[in-house]
């Protein structure tokens, strides 16, 4: 679960990009870590993904009750992380199984279909 390890290693993830000095956050979309960090440092994030072809996620995101219940799961970890790490993802935990950034590259490829 992307949430629970991120609050398993988010001090830590945190303190080390502020030791290296970061100033951008590069991340995948599909775990939440890179966003959190970029919010807690207050530096400007990108989300980085490939998509394997247009529309192969259309049918996953027209399923109501898989996406309410992913949505339900996932709101507790959203305040428990707000709580613990001053960042607020309540935009993450709607009906999207990714961490998207303000910015983000999104590239498809036919090869990847």
């Amino acid at each position: 679960w992307p949430l629970a390890s991120t609050l398993l290693c988010g001090d830590h993830l945190i303190t080390r990009c502020r030791d290296l000095g970061i100033q951008a956050v590069l991340y995948d979309p599909m775990a939440p870590h890179g966003l959190l960090v970029a919010h807690a440092l207050r530096v400007p994030c990108v989300s980085l993904v490939t998509y394997p072809g247009m529309g192969s996620l259309a049918g996953l995101m027209k399923d109501e009750q898989r996406l309410r219940f992913a949505m339900e799961t996932r709101e507790e970890y959203g305040q428990r992380i707000k709580e613990r790490f001053d960042v607020d993802m309540q935009d993450q935990m709607l009906s999207r199984r990714q961490y998207f950034a303000s910015e983000n590259f999104i590239t498809t490829s036919d090869d990847l279909v």
